[in-house]
């Protein structure tokens, strides 16, 4: 049976694309990342709200075993992804590189400071 040439190149580059995303999801650097932030959440800010009775909290610790892991780890998984696609631009603004032109912290800034030297 011939197919449609337009619709097998739409479904070939679909496929890539999306195997290609699952591939960026699945890297062990984004998974590390979120494991760590989401246990540093469970340790540290989970506790007080706990303590407070903040719904939400309540409503997740109300939910079966079952519910709470599958929960978690959508959202290692939603986590992982959106630490692999903002990774570039996060690491550029640690580094200082994306205020390289502002006024306020760049280069402007070290002309002033170099001024009262």
């Amino acid at each position: 049976m011939p197919t449609i040439p337009v619709l097998s190149a739409f479904t070939e580059l679909i496929s890539g694309y999306v195997t290609e995303e699952f591939k960026k999801l699945l890297k062990p650097s984004a998974l590390v990342t979120s494991a760590v932030f989401l246990a540093l959440n469970l340790v540290v800010i989970l506790p007080p709200l706990r303590a407070v009775g903040f719904r939400p909290v309540v409503a997740l610790e109300r939910l079966s075993t079952a519910w709470q892991v599958a929960l978690g780890t959508l959202l290692l998984f939603a986590l992982a992804y959106v630490t692999n696609s903002l990774g570039a631009s996060f690491l550029s603004l640690a580094s200082g590189t994306a205020f390289r032109g502002s006024p306020i912290v760049g280069q402007g800034a070290l002309a002033a400071a170099a001024r009262y030297l």
